[in-house]
């Protein structure tokens, strides 16, 4: 019986670790400028991480950036290979794939979503970011 509850105390550790984690790493990326890909310049915007094989990405993601496109056609959304660009993905404290990045005109890094971001979670950061000052 003491074994069960220390191994749950254990678990539970764990859980709360990684998750304290996740929330240092989102943190400190929002407090990033970086600098833009061509056509993210000078606008609001989403940059996805990607890799070759993932499955999450093929399937989920890719279909829920096309799916928010269709919907803010003004925002232009890049795909990056997680492969290609590692010293980005180390800078901002990208371990996992799919990961979404919404950011502001300016470049700085507004939102940092790790692992599967659905389309009306992505519309919804992009509207704080992209809204007029006078709006918020």
């Amino acid at each position: 019986m003491i074994e069960r509850i220390l191994l749950l105390g254990v678990v539970v550790a764990v859980v709360l670790l990684v998750r304290a984690y996740m929330t240092h790493m989102t943190r400190r990326a929002t407090k990033q400028t970086i600098d833009m890909p061509e056509n993210n310049r000078g606008n609001a915007g989403v940059i996805s991480f990607s890799a070759d094989g993932c499955v999450q990405c093929e399937k989920l993601q890719k279909p829920a950036l096309a799916r928010l496109h269709t919907q803010r056609s003004d925002v232009p959304v890049t795909h990056l290979r997680v492969e290609e660009h590692q010293e980005l993905a180390k800078k901002l404290g990208i371990f996992t794939v799919p990961s979404t990045i919404v950011h502001d005109a300016a470049g700085t890094v507004r939102n940092l979503n790790l692992g599967y971001t659905d389309d009306v979670t992505l519309f919804n950061q992009l509207a704080v970011v992209s809204a007029p000052p006078h709006c918020l």
